[in-house]
């Protein structure tokens, strides 16, 4: 099965309280009915990762993407 997986970024450095509230709003709105019907639309299925979780998600697919070059 191919994963289509989409993220948002800040710079390296950006305080924690910062992140935590992004995260927030984004768990947020991904619960709009807009954004559920648009998902719907594509056939596509939400996963919401908080911004620690996340994180460790992209370090552990750049180390396996790494690993297999």
């Amino acid at each position: 099965d191919d994963l289509l997986w989409r993220g948002v970024f800040a710079p390296a450095g950006t305080p924690d309280e910062i992140t935590a509230v992004l995260s927030a709003a984004i768990e947020e709105a991904i619960k709009d009915p807009i954004w559920r019907e648009y998902m719907q639309k594509q056939r596509q299925q939400d996963t919401f990762m908080a911004h620690t979780e996340f994180d460790a998600f992209v370090k552990r697919v750049v180390a396996e993407y790494k690993a297999g070059l």
